[in-house]
């Protein structure tokens, strides 16, 4: 079913014909695991350079997963490495998480991903008084989108403006990315 729906799934992207060509020998190489990954690998940095650009002394710290640091190549970000089949696999994991978090100092949460993990490393965070936001991943327009076609539809909140919207969540003022140039 997710090989037939892929086709669709890339148009919503807006990706050009080289990228969706390589997005989807992503998929059929990686599987199911790859239609999570590729989205964000080609978009959050955007947003993260949109941020950056307009805080150049702001100090972005990436918790992911050790295997994803490539997605971030080129940006100036310290990560905090998430090991989600050890020490951050349950939710007093994510606890833990968020206390590694504390003592780097974090002042604020950007949760981009929205699943039950980044909610729990949230509530640890808000609960010791930091700040946190997360993405509205606006899943009643895409079902609304997918039911009609996009017929009679305005076009859907691309997601690194979405990822974007979260920055300004936390009261970060920036201006949205410029969209890639498609050739």
């Amino acid at each position: 079913l997710l090989f037939l729906a892929m086709p669709f799934l890339l148009r919503v992207y807006g990706l050009s014909y080289e990228a969706t060509h390589f997005a989807r020998i992503i998929i059929l190489t990686h599987g199911g695991f790859g239609m999570i990954i590729w989205p964000a690998a080609f978009q959050l940095p955007q947003a993260l350079r949109a941020l950056t650009a307009a805080y150049p002394d702001l100090r972005v710290t990436v918790a992911t997963q050790a295997m994803f640091r490539p997605f971030f190549a080129g940006l100036d970000v310290g990560f905090l490495d998430v090991d989600v089949k050890g020490a951050h696999h349950s939710l007093a994991g994510m606890w833990r998480l968020a206390a590694q978090a504390r003592r780097l100092g974090v002042d604020a949460v950007a949760d981009v991903h929205d699943v039950l993990r980044s909610k729990a490393f949230r509530l640890a965070m808000r609960l010791h008084g930091v700040p946190a936001a997360h993405i509205d991943k606006g899943r009643a327009g895409k079902r609304a989108f997918i039911r009609c076609g996009g017929r009679g539809m305005e076009p859907l909140r691309h997601t690194v403006l979405r990822y974007c919207d979260v920055f300004r969540k936390l009261g970060f003022v920036l201006d949205d990315p410029a969209p890639a140039v498609r050739r």
